[in-house]
């Protein structure tokens, strides 16, 4: 079989990678222009329960693909969400979920060590691990 891939971005690459180590003939064809290479940000700290489980199969996808590639290509990020203060109890049950998917979370008071500047006293900031994941390949 021979397939032709169109696109070098991380999805074009991957495929042609995972197709020739099934032993498909693959040619990858890819323009010279070259876009900014942003790393894919991947995260588990979304709102709804059905964008949390989806989060979760791609994670899934990224670490077999991972193991089959010998290397990590899931770099495991801290993150700070933003809230007004008063929505904080309407956070509660997100943060639940977020828990659910495997995301530390909690309330920090101070974001300085950051790199953050609080810009009111009405904000709330909530500090996750293993909630976002950067996803970065290059074949």
């Amino acid at each position: 079989m021979n397939v032709i891939v169109i696109g070098g971005g991380v999805i074009g690459t991957v495929l042609t990678h995972l197709l020739s180590l099934r032993g498909v003939s693959v040619t990858l064809v890819n323009s010279d222009f070259q876009r900014p290479r942003f790393p894919l940000i991947h995260s588990k700290l979304l709102r709804f329960p059905e964008d949390i489980k989806l989060a979760r199969i791609s994670e899934d996808v990224y670490v077999g693909l991972s193991r089959e590639l010998g290397i990590n290509v899931l770099r495991p990020m801290k993150s700070i969400t933003v809230i007004p203060a008063v929505c904080y109890n309407d956070m509660l049950g997100i943060m639940g979920m977020w828990h659910e998917a495997g995301a530390e979370t909690h309330v920090v008071s101070s974001i300085d060590e950051y790199g953050l500047k609080r810009a009111n006293d009405q904000e709330m900031y909530i500090l996750s691990t293993n909630g976002d994941n950067l996803v970065n390949y290059h074949y």
